[in-house]
């Protein structure tokens, strides 16, 4: 027989529905939830600790998480060096790989493989902690051009990651003497006549440095040439500076954005290249990379404001300001492929992404950006996908999302939990807000100093300084470099009343079902001051069944009108809350 059966049930809390910051007072809901995580079931369980992985010496210059041969690796680049961090097991490795050791780096991965520019360089990683330098791209400068002294159009801009291109000139049956490039050549790296290569010592460069010396060159229709200009022919400071990086990757319809440089209002979109184009190059330059960012035609503005962040939405693109977001055309569209830009819409004048690279694809579709003033959910529309449909999540946070968080947010997508993480990386606490995708439901944790999260696998690392940590293990303890650390978690719930507020009464009992995973809670009822505290261990457990322990209280508070409780699971142990009910007398 239940001790309560003559006692009035207050409020029954069965399961939980994370934070809600709303209103100061009201039935069910919660003002604090803090380190533990919402299971399916309704359930709490105090969250998993991280590991300490391994340390770098020095300024991180780039850092990308990625799958190496299967194996999840955090690559980092530090001076002129590449740096390999095995998440398994810390094994860390670096190789001499840039020429240069200063500026920032930005990885991205397009078509399969992953790429390192280095504002000088572009490099293709190639496993293990390698990576090649590699080529880009050769544009078609001119096309079908006449032979002799005078050049003929642009075809296409130079490629603003190398100083290589290529011209045709249409021949009819003819000895070639002289070809005008127009620009100073630095060498000629290969020519082709009629498809067949031309031996190197039947050409060479004239002394006016922009034109070609042929001898005894037969062409019946075509001559390849493959050139090297100088440096100052297609350098763009503005380029070179760019330290943000996104792709839309699909393939042959695959475009990178790159954005950040001294104009903060402009980006760069690749254009896309034919695998003909490609594989032809390959014959004189080795593994060539199929970028092209084309000078003057591959950058647009966007409004007057700086870009902070972009999002891939189906076929398009999203472009964020600290303000406002725009959404480009379609990018797999057979005009838009064949364009050197794109084009962009304004879709909000009054939310933006106010946090760099604040932006997640929760499922590869729906992004969600921190913005002045919140969060918000961009989803758009399948049968019109120009309209994009604008939501706040986060009004149920209150100051928990201030303006220190809206600036300094730094996201992750933890796909085993399904959870979106946006850890504040100016908190001193460490505090981290925690949205459940499938609950949609808020809760926090704190403890973790992150500066950038890594999204590994199934799970979520971070780097804190000099060193990285990853969530791998089912502990309810924090490991770091010096030792282990135990994890507080607490729910509060807001005041509720005994449904007349007019009559005091006493708190005669409480029922606490929960996993104590070996360790102990304690239970605090509160009205402004503390009213009763309650250890939880075994020795005052009433049931256990199935891994659970049922708690059935007896105590009696002094007189109130109203109250809160309050959950604590200290220590090293997993503790897990299925549900709590309060009777008055």
């Amino acid at each position: 027989m239940s001790i309560y059966k003559t006692k009035d049930l207050v409020e029954n809390f069965d399961g939980f529905g994370g934070l809600d910051l709303s209103a100061p007072m009201g039935g069910g809901r919660f003002s604090v939830f803090k380190n533990f995580k919402l299971l399916p079931d309704g359930s709490a369980i105090k969250r998993n600790g991280f590991r300490y992985i391994a340390s770098t010496e020095g300024e991180v210059r780039g850092e990308q998480a990625y799958s190496d041969g299967g194996e999840s690796v955090i690559l980092s680049v530090i001076g002129s060096s590449l740096y390999r961090i095995s998440v398994a097991d810390g094994e860390t490795t670096h190789a001499e790989v840039f020429a240069t050791s200063e500026g920032k780096v930005k990885f991205f991965g397009v078509m399969g493989e992953l790429y390192i520019y280095d504002g000088d360089s572009l490099y293709r990683y190639t496993g293990q902690c390698f990576a090649e330098k590699c080529e880009v791209y050769s544009p078609l400068y001119g096309k079908d051009w006449s032979t002799g002294h005078v050049a003929g159009s642009m075809n296409e801009p130079f490629n603003m990651l190398s100083p290589r291109i290529r011209i045709s000139y249409k021949c009819n049956g003819e000895m070639v003497g002289t070809l005008s490039v127009g620009k100073k050549i630095k060498s000629v790296d290969a020519m082709f006549s009629d498809g067949e290569k031309v031996l190197p010592n039947l050409y060479s460069i004239a002394s006016n440095q922009t034109q070609i010396t042929c001898k005894d060159v037969y062409v019946l229709s075509e001559l390849v040439v493959y050139l090297t200009l100088d440096l100052s022919e297609y350098k763009n400071s503005d380029f070179d500076g760019c330290d943000r990086v996104d792709v839309f990757d699909a393939f042959t319809d695959s475009r990178v954005f790159m954005y950040g440089g001294e104009n903060e209002e402009r980006f760069y979109v690749s254009a896309p290249v034919s695998e003909d184009d490609v594989k032809h190059a390959t014959s004189v330059y080795g593994y060539v990379a199929p970028i092209y960012f084309p000078k003057g035609e591959g950058h647009s503005f966007v409004g007057s404001e700086k870009i902070t962040a972009m999002a891939r939405v189906c076929d398009r693109m999203m472009i964020f300001s600290e303000h406002r977001a725009w959404v480009t055309s379609s990018l797999t569209e057979s005009e838009g492929r064949e364009r050197m830009g794109v084009i962009a819409d304004p879709i909000s004048d009054n939310a933006g992404c106010s946090s760099y690279g604040a932006v997640v694809l929760t499922d590869g579709v729906v992004p969600l950006s921190v913005s002045l003033g919140g969060i918000y959910k961009w989803v758009i529309d399948p049968g019109f996908e120009q309209k994009i449909t604008l939501s706040k999540i986060s009004g149920n946070l209150g100051s928990l999302a201030d303006s220190v968080f809206w600036r300094n947010a730094a996201v992750g997508f933890h796909r085993g939990e399904n959870e979106i993480w946006f850890a504040n990386t100016a908190s001193e606490n460490g505090e981290v807000l925690v949205f459940n995708c499938e609950s949609g439901a808020w809760y926090y944790y704190d403890g973790i100093a992150a500066d950038k999260l890594f999204e590994v696998g199934e799970t979520l690392a971070f780097r804190k300084g000099d060193a990285v940590y990853v969530f791998s293990s089912d502990e309810g303890y924090d490991c770091y470099e010096w030792g282990e650390r135990g994890i507080d978690a607490v729910i509060e719930s807001a005041v509720f009343d005994f449904s007349a507020p007019d009559r005091k009464k006493h708190i005669s009992g409480a029922h606490i079902s929960c996993e104590l995973d070996g360790g102990v809670m304690t239970l605090e009822l509160a009205e402004g001051h503390s009213l009763a505290n309650v250890t939880l261990d075994e020795s005052k457990v009433s049931a256990y069944h199935n891994g659970i322990h049922f708690f059935d209280l007896r105590m009696r508070t002094g007189r109130c009108k109203r109250v809160c409780f309050r959950l604590t699971a200290s220590g090293k142990c997993r503790q897990r809350v299925f549900g709590a009910a309060f009777f008055a007398s």
